[in-house]
C-alpha cells in the first residue's frame, strides 16, 4: 500500500523530533544518508513502522545532547525570528528595523518558548537533510522524487504550523509587556 499524504505528514512530523540530531549524526559520519532515504522512500507506512524505531533507538541521549548544542549555534533564535520577519508579510518589521539597533537576545528568549524554538531548529535541520536527500535522488527513480516533494509540501506544512506559533509566541509577549 503507497504512502498518504497523510501518512507523509506523521512520518515526517515524527522525524523532525529528531532533526538537528541526525543532522549532527550526518555530519559527523555516525549515520549515513542512505540509511535515512532508504527509510524515508519506504513505499508503504508499515515498512516506515518497521526500521524507523530502530534508527531512533540507536540516538542516545549524548547524542541528543550533543547534536542540540551543535545545531543551536548556527540555528539560534534569532535565525527563528529572521526567519519569522521573512515569512510574516510585515506584521513583525519593527523588530526587522531595531534589529540590529538594540541587543534582541534577552527579548527573544522571553519572545519565543523553548519548546517552539527547538521545533523549529529540528525543522530547520530536517530541510537541510531532505535537500541532501533530493541532491543524490535528482536523477533516480521518478517514483522517489515524486516521494520527496510530498515530504517537501509536508514539511513547508509544518513550518508554516509552527512559524504562527512563533507569531503568537510574539504577540503573546506584547500582550503581557502591555498588560503587565
Amino acid at each position: 500500500m503507497a504512502l498518504s499524504t497523510k501518512d507523509i505528514y506523521n512520518v515526517l512530523k515524527e522525524f523532525n523530533e529528531y532533526g538537528a540530531t541526525i543532522y549532527y549524526l550526518l555530519e559527523n559520519k555516525k549515520m549515513k544518508l542512505d540509511d535515512i532515504s532508504d527509510i524515508l522512500l519506504k513505499d508503504s507506512i508499515e515498512k516506515i513502522n518497521l526500521v524507523f524505531p530502530k534508527l531512533i533507538s540507536k540516538i542516545t541521549l549524548e547524542d541528543i545532547d550533543e547534536g542540540t548544542t551543535a545545531c543551536k549555534s548556527t540555528f539560534t533564535k534569532l535565525s527563528c525570528l529572521d526567519r519569522i520577519i521573512e515569512q510574516d508579510d510585515g506584521k513583525h518589521q519593527h523588530l526587522k528595523e531595531i534589529r540590529d539597533i538594540v541587543n534582541l537576545d534577552k527579548k527573544i528568549s522571553k519572545m519565543i518558548k523553548e519548546k517552539t524554538y527547538e521545533t523549529a531548529l529540528n525543522l530547520h535541520y530536517t530541510e537541510k537533510i531532505l535537500k541532501e536527500i533530493e541532491k543524490r535522488e535528482a536523477k533516480g527513480y521518478f517514483s522517489r522524487r515524486e516521494m520527496l516533494k510530498l515530504y517537501d509540501a509536508a514539511l513547508d506544512l509544518l513550518q508554516k504550523e509552527n512559524d504562527k506559533k512563533i507569531s503568537s509566541n510574539i504577540d503573546n509577549y506584547y500582550i503581557s509587556m502591555i498588560t503587565s
